[in-house]
């Protein structure tokens, strides 16, 4: 009984030690955008640590639930890289920070009420998209994208692709 709870320890604090590790890679600010289409709204925020890119991606629809269908990075020679692993996140918009869009006419996007620029409306999703980059299939000087799509969750739904630019991510994958 006593050995068997060793290897457990054991177990958790190699885990502990893992987990603190990567939780101390440096991660860089690598996407903070939203775009709208109609009433549909997302918003990306991305960080690349390592060869690995976490979005967190917050998708609001009015009058209708929307669902993050799926979610692709899209480049040259990459082709269309899926996500590793998926985590849905408790959606309260609280604590959410205004999302800049590149039109200057929308200016920002709210999630959350009291936000004076564009508030988005609708029921909030948010979830956590992991993907794992193969660093030699990236070429340097060429244009990466995000697509995410979303769909609504009411009887006949339509998805909606919202495209995102990963402007510098050929750079900050191949520089050592």
């Amino acid at each position: 009984m006593t050995r068997l709870l060793c290897i457990f320890l054991s177990c958790l604090f190699a885990i502990g030690v893992i987990s603190s590790s990567y939780a101390q890679e440096e991660k860089t600010l690598i996407l903070f955008e939203a775009k709208e289409f109609g009433k549909s709204t997302v918003a990306v925020k991305a960080y690349l640590a390592d060869n690995i890119l976490e979005a967190t991606i917050t998708a609001r629809m009015y009058q209708a639930k929307p669902k993050i269908h799926n979610a692709i990075i899209v480049g040259s020679k990459l082709g269309r890289l899926s996500i590793e692993s998926k985590e849905v996140l408790l959606a309260t918009a609280a604590e959410e920070e205004p999302y800049p869009t590149k039109r200057r006419d929308k200016g920002f996007i709210h999630f959350r009420k009291d936000g004076k620029e564009k508030k988005a409306k609708g029921t909030i999703t948010r979830e956590l998209l992991v993907f794992k980059i193969p660093r030699d299939k990236v070429k340097k000087d060429k244009k990466y994208k995000l697509w995410v799509q979303i769909e609504s969750l009411q009887r006949g739904g339509k998805y909606k692709t919202f495209k995102f630019d990963l402007e510098n991510l050929a750079e900050l994958l191949l520089e050592e």
